[in-house]
């Protein structure tokens, strides 16, 4: 009875351990001169926020499951034009365990008016309030836009894109594209649009469209949007995915 006890005492020993090591919490915070910001995170999730008018930017790295075969690391260089952030492993044994699960998730606060690149593998990315142009590659990752002020432009293979546009007037072409994956963006009615969305899935809009088709050809077909002064173009693309225009609308809560 007595070992069996000292057996349990010792392995609840060893798991408090193993939860205290599992997950550590790396952050940074400086000002920056660069006026482009690139972030590779191959490892895990990229989370923007807006970060303030002044050149001060931070970021908070959440490492998870250390306990697995490599370690992770982020890093950050910065150049006279551009601060790159990235992650890696420090380990260098390439006969990594498939089912090791170690990643890290960042969160960044980017300063106004300081352009963006962001590129993930499985991770998604989800952005919020910026006021910066914003240009986001993921493999396979879920893509999420919100409240967002600046030139945007997206892309994936596969996941699902779902953008909320606070202003969409500019004078280059925004750009939407995936191979296999759903776009859904949601604009005001106040937009000054031209829209071309082209799939071989399904297209959805609350504005009046043109439809043509693309007969043996893929994608199939191309819906034309033409709104209000429709000055600025917007390119939603994928080659076997839905793609979605929907009109942001706020209800009054007042009786």
């Amino acid at each position: 009875m007595i070992q069996t006890r000292t057996y349990f005492i010792i392995l609840i020993l060893l798991m408090i351990h193993n939860i205290g090591i599992a997950n550590e919490k790396l952050s940074w915070k400086g000002n920056i001169q660069a006026k482009t910001i690139v972030v590779n995170n191959q490892y895990g999730d990229v989370r923007l926020r807006y970060g303030g008018d002044k050149d001060n930017l931070e970021y908070v790295a959440v490492l998870q499951h250390l306990e697995s075969e490599g370690q992770l690391y982020i890093e950050r260089n910065e150049t006279k034009n551009v601060l790159y952030i990235s992650t890696g492993r420090k380990d260098t044994n390439q006969n990594v365990k498939i089912k090791d699960r170690a990643r890290i998730d960042v969160t960044i606060f980017v300063p106004k008016n300081k352009a963006i690149n962001v590129q993930t593998e499985n991770g998604k990315v989800d952005a919020k309030g910026l006021k910066s142009n914003l240009f986001i590659r993921t493999d396979k990752g879920n893509i999420t836009v919100r409240k967002h002020s600046g030139l945007l432009n997206t892309t994936n293979n596969t996941g699902e894109t779902i953008i909320v546009l606070k202003n969409v007037d500019y004078n280059e072409t925004q750009k939407f594209e995936s191979v296999y994956g759903k776009i859904k963006i949601t604009i005001t009615n106040k937009s000054n649009l031209l829209v071309k969305m082209s799939t071989s899935s399904n297209i959805i809009s609350d504005f009046s469209l043109e439809m043509i088709k693309h007969t043996h050809s893929e994608p199939n077909k191309t819906a034309i949007i033409k709104h209000n002064k429709a000055s600025s173009n917007v390119v939603m693309y994928s080659k076997r995915g839905d793609l979605a225009l929907k009109e942001h609308i706020e209800f009054n809560q007042k009786p």
